[in-house]
């Protein structure tokens, strides 16, 4: 759909892949059989977390445009990862947010906290007061605690390319078919991040977009 493939790197990345290759069509749920199972799994992980759905978390004022950051392991991996920033960027201007800029961070290897050193994590906090950003999107995904992280440091929204596509995808839903599949792909990928937040369930930030 966007000319490249979509990479990921999660439990749902095959998925969240087919959603953002485009593969992922309103026939797959055509059926009404089908369409009452996507119906059935929505209801079941609904009603086994009402109090996280029912949540609505804090969304801050609208902010300034977002920072892009891209991440490789090797400088032969740079191109390509460059390329994949790239790509972001066009994913993210489908949701309307403006684009402050983009940062490509070469790190040996991945850290727990940040994905990326914690002298480059701070540096990069700095650039975002400093420049009153509106929020981080990374082309890696993030971990639940990852993302809190981000966010507690930064002190703005922190998303990664998987939460981009399925904002996309969630935004040009039309069938009823449709939807359902998205929201279950929503909620697979939210989950988890309610499950590290024992007092907060949900982030209290969020990226508003246009």
């Amino acid at each position: 759909m966007f000319g490249k493939t979509i990479v990921g790197t999660s439990a749902c990345e095959s998925r969240h892949r087919a959603i953002a290759n485009g593969c992922l069509h309103t026939e797959t749920y055509s059926a009404r059989g089908n369409a009452g199972i996507a119906q059935r799994s929505v209801d079941r992980i609904v009603r086994h977390n009402k109090k996280f759905m029912s949540e609505t978390p804090e969304k801050l004022p609208p902010g300034g445009a977002v920072l892009l950051i891209g991440t490789c392991t090797t400088r032969e991996g740079r191109e390509q990862a460059q390329s994949l920033l790239e790509e972001l960027e066009e994913l993210v201007r489908t949701l309307g947010l403006p684009i402050a800029g983009r940062e490509l961070v070469l790190h040996r290897e991945s850290h727990a906290r940040f994905l990326i050193g914690s002298g480059k994590a701070q540096e990069i906090a700095e650039r975002v007061k400093a420049e009153k950003l509106g929020g981080l999107v990374f082309d890696h995904d993030l971990t639940p605690s990852q993302q809190r992280n981000w966010e507690e440091l930064a002190g703005v929204p922190v998303i990664d390319r998987q939460k981009v596509i399925l904002d996309i995808f969630a935004g040009r839903a039309r069938s009823r078919e449709a939807r359902l599949q998205i929201e279950l792909a929503e909620l697979e990928y939210a989950l988890p991040r309610s499950e590290e937040h024992t007092s907060e369930l949900q982030s209290p930030y969020v990226i508003s977009y246009a």
